[in-house]
């Protein structure tokens, strides 16, 4: 598939791979809703979209200059099937709770300490938790997830999941890993 993507930041090798990892991983799982945090140009749910193509996409993305590029790619390949939210991580909160069947998301890898900045904001934003943290990240998950629902996040390194779920690494390439996560008890 061909995106529209800004020149500060180009989606890499990760987000295709969890979009890959996530069909693998739910053959006879039929979610209806999904929400994809921290969505940049929504290539994750652009992947999703043919494989789960009766599920509703809510693209959460804090940074205004990739909604253009969000907004275009989920009209070309989603169509009416989404919804955009532009807000943080933190910020996102329903009326109504455990939601979504499906969480997706390949969130900053590195805390704001890692390395030098980058002189470009966006892509210091995409790279590292300047605006969300981890527990931020969590804390949606935890609040956002249906009791049967399922997680699936691409990182760098081991991080702790939600409260009260159960995580498992479904798969490794190079420096990168694919966690999955449930909730332990099914309310």
């Amino acid at each position: 598939m061909n995106y529209q993507q800004p020149e500060f930041f180009r989606f890499g090798f990760d987000s295709i791979w969890l979009s890959d990892m996530v069909k693998r991983n739910c053959e006879g799982f039929i979610p209806k809703k999904i929400l994809e945090l921290g969505a940049g140009s929504g290539v994750i749910s652009c992947e999703l979209g043919a494989h789960f193509p009766e599920g509703h996409f809510i693209c959460l993305e804090l940074q205004e200059a990739f909604l253009p590029f969000l907004k275009a790619n989920l009209e070309h390949y989603l169509k009416q099937r989404h919804e955009v939210i532009s807000q943080s991580v933190a910020q996102f909160n329903l009326t109504k709770t455990k939601t979504f069947d499906l969480i997706i998301f390949n969130p900053p890898y590195f805390e704001t300490t890692a390395s030098r900045p980058s002189p470009i904001l966006e892509r210091e934003i995409c790279r590292k938790h300047v605006v969300d943290t981890w527990d931020d990240w969590m804390a949606c998950v935890e609040r956002s997830l249906t009791a049967q629902g399922q997680v699936f996040w691409v990182h760098r390194r081991e991080m702790p999941g939600p409260e009260g779920f159960i995580v498992e690494k479904i798969s490794t390439q190079n420096e990168l890993g694919v966690w999955r996560a449930r909730r332990l008890y099914v309310e």
